[in-house]
């Protein structure tokens, strides 16, 4: 190759170099956190998903649609650290709950590094003086979780699910709220997670009978080094 045509080359090369360092690798954006909304509404004006940061992987809450409400008029709930356990749900003392009107709030909710081990639901209120009915259900569209949680005036029965076999990083959920008596407050519900990787294999200590020939064999080595010198 001749000195012009290397010379080319070189140039050509750095070119394409400064180019990429210029342009860069385009990055993500990532959701803001979730405690960074107040409201529901202000969450989807946000783009709909924001993340709570563990110390080994970020849960993802994603929401689909809801229905029944003015996502303005209720409050959005985000609870846990994120790395174990999350909890979302809406929240109002504002507005009052039309009777056998099914309200849905669905979303997705997501692992960076874990899997859903299990699930807790819930629903509360104190007002009225306590007079208030009503039931919550989360129902999982990827595995059998289907939950149920009751408010029997100020009788809660939470609902609860245990996946036998943790395997799904991401599942959608489906939550219905019924109101049969009073009034509602907050309903959630709370996502756990586990870390499913296989633990790192440790080394055991080596066996006397093999530490004991590597000894003998590395006094015969020496042995010789020293024949020949």
């Amino acid at each position: 190759m001749s000195k012009n045509l290397l010379s080319a080359s070189k140039l050509i090369l750095g070119l394409g170099i400064s180019c990429t360092a210029l342009i860069g690798t385009p990055q993500s954006a990532s959701a803001a956190g979730c405690n960074s909304y107040v409201s529901l509404q202000d969450l989807i004006n946000g783009g709909g998903s924001c993340t709570q940061a563990g110390n080994s992987g970020a849960t993802t809450f994603t929401y689909i649609s809801s229905s029944g409400f003015n996502t303005s008029d209720v409050g959005f709930t985000s609870l846990g650290n994120g790395n174990t356990t999350a909890t979302f749900g809406l929240s109002s003392n504002s507005i009052q709950w039309n009777s056998l009107t099914p309200y849905k709030f669905n979303y997705t909710i997501s692992h960076a590094t874990k899997k859903l081990s299990g699930i807790t639901n819930t629903l509360s209120s104190s007002s009225n003086m306590n007079q208030n009915k009503g039931t919550y259900l989360v129902d999982s569209t990827l595995s059998p979780a289907n939950l149920t949680a009751n408010l029997n005036l100020a009788n809660v029965t939470n609902g609860a699910y245990m996946y036998p076999s943790p395997t799904l990083s991401s599942d959608t959920f489906d939550t219905t709220l019924t109101v049969t008596q009073g009034n509602i407050e907050n309903f959630s519900a709370t996502f756990n997670f586990q870390d499913m990787s296989p633990p790192a294999a440790v080394p055991g200590p080596l066996p006397i009978f093999g530490a004991g020939t590597a000894f003998a064999f590395s006094r015969r080595i020496r042995a010789r080094i020293s024949a020949k010198v």
